[in-house]
């Protein structure tokens, strides 16, 4: 029996990344969401788990101790700055300001809260949460913000380029 659930859900009034992950297919709905598309990815799924390298293959992976590890045993462990408060002067209309400067678009990717259909995320350039000067934030959206977690020191040089 495999782990995971090869049941595929939507919610209903869940707006999808669809057609932001495939161009191509700007405008149509998503296949996958057809019974008949639904039914040929859950029947790969099975073949997939019945296949005994497979299940090796994702044991080991699970095995390894940072798909478990938490905390400061995590690879990307950055000594508990995501518990840190911000500052008081980081309010709703700062983050208001910072998008109107970028015109409520993503200065990584291009892409407008419009065609998104949600608030682009305020990120500091130097991961410092108590300065919120507005030359340390920057518009992003949750793709672009989610890469920044990574590479951190190349990132800051990039953005402080890009303002």
């Amino acid at each position: 029996m495999p782990r995971h659930s090869t049941k595929t859900s939507f919610k209903k009034g869940h707006k999808s990344n669809f057609g932001r992950k495939f161009p191509q297919l700007k405008g149509k709905k998503n296949p996958a969401k057809r019974p008949e598309v639904r039914e040929k990815i859950r029947q790969a799924n099975l073949k997939r788990w019945a296949n005994p390298n497979y299940k090796r293959i994702v044991s080991e992976a699970m095995k390894k101790p940072h798909f478990n590890s938490r905390g400061e045993k995590h690879p990307c462990w950055n000594g508990g700055s995501s518990f840190e408060p911000y500052s008081h002067k980081f309010t709703k209309e700062l983050k208001l300001m910072i998008r109107k400067r970028d015109e409520f678009t993503c200065k990584q990717c291009g892409w407008t809260e419009k065609k998104l259909g949600y608030n682009l995320n305020i990120h500091h350039i130097d991961y410092n949460k108590k300065n919120s000067d507005p030359n340390n934030l920057i518009s992003l959206c949750n793709s672009c913000h989610a890469q920044t977690n990574f590479s951190r020191e190349d990132w800051t040089k990039y953005f402080k380029r890009c303002l």
